[in-house]
Order: C-alpha cells, then structure tokens, then sequence
C-alpha cells in the first residue's frame, strides 16, 4: 500500500476542492435542466492567504476590525461577476444615498473611539463599486463582520447568510442561473452576528427587530431570490445586512432627517459591539 504524508494530502485536497469549485462555477447542470446552477462555497483552506492579524504594540490584542457598507451607488451599473456568474446590478436612491453615507461615518468615528479599526466600503456618496469590490475591501481590510446599511420604508430588519440562499436570474451567456450559498461555517457565523445585531438594535430603537429571510421576488430587472447579492458573495467575510426606517415612513428615497440618521448610528454602534465586542479596551 502506498502511503501519502500529510501535505501531500492537503495538497491533493486543496487541487480537487478547487478543481470542483471551478466545475461548478462553469459547468451547466444535466442537459435536462434549462437552469445552471452554482455553488458558493469555500474551504478552510482558502482563508491561507489572509495577512496576520493586527495587533496593539502595547498588549498583543487585536481589536476587531469592521467593515461598513453604505448602500447605494452613484450611478446605475450592471456587472457579471466573474468568480459566481451573478449579475451585481445597483442603482442610486434617492435621499437614502446620503442618509446612510452619513449613518455609516457617524458610526465610524463612534467604533474606532472605541478602540475599533474601521473600513468604509465606500468612499463618498457618488462613488459607484460593484459588490465584489465591496467584498474585495473587507477583505484586504482582515473585516472581522460585514455591515451593509440600508434604509427602507416601514422596514426594520436584519438579514442574515442564510444557508440555502440563493439569486437567480439570467447570466452573461442568456441562459438562467441559479447561485446558491452554501458555505455551512460562515452561515452559523452570520446567524450568530446577526441575532446578537439585532437584539441590540431593539434595544436601542424601542421596537422589534428580527432577523428574517428577504425577497427579492418581483423587483426586476434585479435577480429572484432571498438573499442580497453582497451577502452571497462574500466568502471569507460574516456578513450582516441591515434594514432602517422611521416611524413617519423615511427610509429608501424618503429622507429619514437628522432624528433617523442619529437613533440609526446609535443603533449600529450598539449592534456592532454587541456582535463583535472589543475585549481590547
């Protein structure tokens, strides 16, 4: 019998986990299904080439680093995205542009006078990134959560990468495809962030705030599905998505005014160390 050492294992393993993610992202289903289908979904081995932690000179404690995403974009646009096929189509919005570019940079200076190390994913309100560059900045930022904030009339939610989620619309080639998420280990991450956001957002704004599944179903041109597109992008990122509006229906293209933009970053303060506290200070 032939023996194998360890890294000759790891390595034959990494060569086919590879081999079966670049199968999937290319390959169509049987020929009797019209639709294609891609799973998204990582291994432990593909986090090898993130960078070492920061760390305090003083103590050695890394405080954790946050990525916020102000949601929205400059202008129109309508990129495929290369690595899963989706199709990272974003739009201005109104009053919501601004107000939560604002929401996001009130939170900022409040986390890192916390001892946080905070990134914005964007860099003002009228520049346009896809989703994967997005995903690309947390990244190189070692982001220990992904927070998109968004606002919407009546709506006050969070929502979580679940697993199972999936987008589905049509692809670069004309044919439909369906993305699925199925990164098991990053879904429980999210979902345990997610819940802890969400239980300090309730406390902050005196009502109820509930991590639920999304809809994106009758919303064309965007693709069907339940889960927003950065969220299953994201792949070495926990990813927490969250919804904001007033109890006077701000949110979305309806300005959500100073009281709005204040209790909001209050808001996503208290999440944010609530999930990800800074054991640092």
């Amino acid at each position: 019998m032939t023996s194998v050492n360890f890294r000759e294992s790891a390595a034959l393993a990494l060569v086919v986990g590879f081999s079966t993610l670049l199968a999937a992202c290319t390959s169509p289903q049987d020929s009797g299904s019209p639709v294609k289908t891609v799973t998204v979904t990582t291994t432990a081995a593909s986090s090898s080439t993130t960078a070492a932690p920061r760390s305090s000179a003083d103590s050695g404690c890394r405080a954790p680093v946050v990525a916020l995403d102000p949601g929205h974009n400059g202008q129109s646009i309508s990129v495929f995205d290369k690595i899963t096929g989706v199709e990272m189509r974003d739009y201005p919005n109104g009053a919501e542009d601004a107000d939560v570019f604002a929401v996001a940079t009130t939170a900022k200076r409040a986390l890192e006078r916390a001892g946080y190390t905070v990134v914005l994913l964007k860099k003002n309100t009228s520049e346009s990134v896809t989703y994967r560059q997005r995903v690309d900045r947390a990244e190189r930022a070692e982001a220990d959560i992904g927070i998109s904030i968004h606002t919407s009339p009546g709506e006050h939610s969070v929502f979580d990468q679940r697993l199972g989620g999936y987008r589905e619309g049509t692809g670069a080639d004309g044919q439909t495809l369906r993305v699925t998420f199925k990164n098991a280990d990053l879904a429980r991450k999210s979902g345990r962030l997610s819940s802890k956001f969400a239980t300090a957002r309730s406390q902050v704004e005196g009502r109820q705030v509930n991590v639920v599944q999304n809809n994106f179903g009758g919303r064309a041109p965007l693709w069907a599905g339940d889960l927003p597109m950065i969220s299953l992008i994201s792949q070495k990122v926990p990813w927490v998505y969250s919804e904001f509006g007033t109890v006077d229906g701000g949110g979305g293209s309806n300005p959500i005014g100073p009281t709005g933009r204040s209790l909001y970053a209050r808001s996503i303060v208290a999440a944010t160390k609530a999930a990800v506290p800074n054991t640092c200070e």
